[in-house]
């Protein structure tokens, strides 16, 4: 689109890449079995996915909705069951802990929202 970003383009075609490359194989499989792709939450986190809109400061990407609404979109194009799983997640909670929580919050639960350290369940 022309109002887009350099940075967002490069997002854009990151998540269709990643859509491509790692959700698209399970998706079926998954499908069938009602599964989640828990291995390809894990890659978004390292692509910094999970934290997209959350700042820097909190260990986030920075990113602004815009950002968020092309991952999701790319994703969505792919596997709409993971796309709606990352909207949940990323937006759902995530958003909120950053927008409300205390700093003592989200020092507690967004490096484990974001997967940048592992989480106390693995």
């Amino acid at each position: 689109m022309w109002f887009f970003s350099e940075e967002h383009r490069m997002l854009q075609e990151t998540v269709r890449q990643f859509a491509r490359a790692e959700l698209l194989p399970h998706i079926e499989k998954l499908d069938h079995e009602e599964g989640f792709n828990r291995a390809s939450f894990h890659k978004m986190g390292e692509l910094g996915l999970l934290g997209i809109i959350v700042p820097e400061a909190d260990g986030g990407s920075g990113l602004d909705a815009i950002a968020a609404t092309i991952a999701m979109e790319e994703m969505g194009a792919v596997d709409a069951s993971t796309a709606l799983s990352y909207l949940a997640h990323t937006i759902l909670c995530v958003n909120q802990i950053t927008m409300n929580g205390s700093p003592e919050q989200k020092k507690r639960f967004l490096p484990c929202l974001l997967y940048t350290s592992p989480s106390p369940r693995d």
